[in-house]
């Protein structure tokens, strides 16, 4: 009898970790930054900011057939997560961008979209494979027979995991304190940064180059004093509102890399603020 109640209750738990969802599809990309993806704006992303995206990027198709707002662009609308992206295809029905991009459609899966930690250990394949720890926080993106499509933050990596029942709630026991320390995160946030300066320079340029005009470039600044690093987006008020949207994307992926560490995010006044949580 008691077996019969453990057995019950570890299925239990499985099943209330599987939210009941309709079918649905996805595109997996090795390298998403060798296709054309605009944001929920219908704005361009840069090469540099999809490759921040992650290997193995997924997007879960919304609308396979869409024209865009100037009624002549066909695309995908897609998203991941509970960001709206749109692909954009070219006249022979593919992927604009280049001809070698390497993707695999997932049909029929179930998107799942949330965050779990690992009760054993477990081996996610991606471009490549990879062990992950007993109690590493991932996110489940989809299942798919008896494997579960998941994000590593802490690698920035999507792959999968031959597994559908070894996910549970994240813990709120009290654990040891990690020590991690500001430079173990600063360069992966500066590079971050540095692609969106990329993308900036290049979206004023352009700008500047078409209208005559001789608007500054906004820039992310860095700096740290050993427990916190601040972001600091310098340039006119008028260029810093603009770029509002971008932002929020960059505060967000800061968030999703900073999954499973003990850091907190804060944005505020053209700031973004990263500091352990131990510090205010």
């Amino acid at each position: 009898m008691k077996l019969f109640k453990h057995t019950f209750s570890s299925a239990l738990v499985v099943i209330t970790l599987v939210k009941l969802s309709a079918a649905v599809d996805f595109y997996t990309f090795s390298s998403i930054a060798k296709v054309t993806l605009l944001d929920s704006y219908e704005q361009p992303i840069s090469e540099s900011d999809r490759k921040a995206l992650g290997s193995g990027f997924p997007l879960e198709i919304i609308n396979s057939k869409i024209t865009l707002g100037d009624q002549i662009t066909n695309a995908i609308k897609c998203k991941n997560n509970d960001r709206f992206y749109y692909l954009l295809r070219d006249d022979n029905g593919g992927f604009a961008g280049s001809a070698n991009v390497s993707f695999q459609k997932q049909t029929s899966v179930v998107a799942l979209w949330d965050t779990v930690e690992l009760s054993s250990g477990a081996t996610i394949k991606g471009t490549s494979s990879h062990s992950l720890s007993k109690g590493t926080t991932v996110i489940r993106v989809f299942q798919k027979s008896s494997s579960t499509y998941v994000f590593a933050p802490e690698r920035n990596e999507y792959g999968f995991i031959q597994s559908t029942t070894i996910f549970q709630k994240r813990s709120n026991a009290v654990s040891q304190p990690v020590k991690v320390t500001t430079t173990d995160i600063l360069e992966s946030i500066r590079r971050r940064l540095d692609a969106a300066n990329e993308h900036y320079t290049s979206m004023f340029n352009f700008f500047n180059a078409h209208t005559n005009q001789q608007k500054s470039v906004p820039k992310w600044n860095i700096e740290s004093d050993g427990k916190r690093i601040i972001c600091t987006l310098k340039g006119s008020k008028q260029a810093i509102v603009q770029m509002e949207q971008s932002t929020s994307h960059i505060v967000k992926d800061i968030e999703k890399f900073l999954l499973s560490k003990p850091y907190s995010v804060r944005y505020e006044h053209f700031q973004i603020i990263i500091a352990t949580k131990d510090h205010p």
